[in-house]
């Protein structure tokens, strides 16, 4: 499965994809409380950056018990990686992210009046995020996902992989670690050029139009 270098420049493009929007202009609504100074950041986008990111992660952070015993394989890459268990936990998360994000008050979407749009949006962010990240994982090498417990333990994975992947069966140190560091090091950077420039791009045809 992929390493935290590729899922993260994947929450990094989804957080360029939405900063315009983030940042966008818009009239202040009166019947929104106005945001406690603490949420300044959010209006530089360091929340949308962070939330994007930690969502991208999200899945894997049952690997941590095995940081600490050394072993990973009785803890990581099991039920965290099941779309029924991904969703149903994007419910809650979804309160979080949108008290954390979507209540500044540079934020388009805190203009609407209705709280209801305003967590939809939390929750397509939070469920977006993480299907990304059991999608990648069952692109890379390893032994598969369980993507529909509890209907079934099966693990899926595809005849071939596109990352190459963290092998942690292998060692810590393993040297086929370096391999995987340089190819997804490239993978992230040709994701957020070719990114940067779309968006650029289209910001120009925009602007023509407009």
């Amino acid at each position: 499965m992929p390493s935290p270098i590729a899922h993260i420049s994947v929450g990094y493009v989804i957080y360029c994809c939405l900063r315009s929007k983030w940042t966008a202009k818009t009239r202040v609504n009166p019947e929104v409380k106005p945001s406690p100074p603490w949420r300044g950041a959010a209006r530089r986008g360091g929340f949308l950056l962070f939330t994007c990111i930690f969502l991208s992660l999200l899945p894997d952070m049952d690997c941590i018990p095995g940081l600490f015993t050394g072993n990973l394989k009785p803890f990581h890459n099991y039920y965290s990686h099941s779309i029924f268990v991904l969703l149903l936990a994007a419910v809650p998360l979804a309160f979080l992210v949108q008290f954390l994000l979507f209540r500044s008050s540079n934020s388009p979407i805190d203009q609407s009046p209705h709280e209801r749009e305003r967590y939809v949006y939390a929750y397509a962010l939070t469920a977006a995020c993480v299907l990304i990240h059991v999608t990648m994982d069952v692109l890379g090498y390893g032994r598969g996902q369980m993507l529909f417990w509890p209907l079934t333990d099966a693990r899926f994975k595809l005849p071939f992989y596109i990352f190459y992947g963290l092998r942690w069966s292998e060692g810590w140190w393993s040297i086929h670690h370096v391999w995987t560091i340089l190819t997804e090091g490239l993978f992230a950077v040709g994701i957020i050029v070719l990114t940067k420039f779309a968006l650029n791009k289209a910001g120009k045809k925009a602007e023509s139009l407009g």
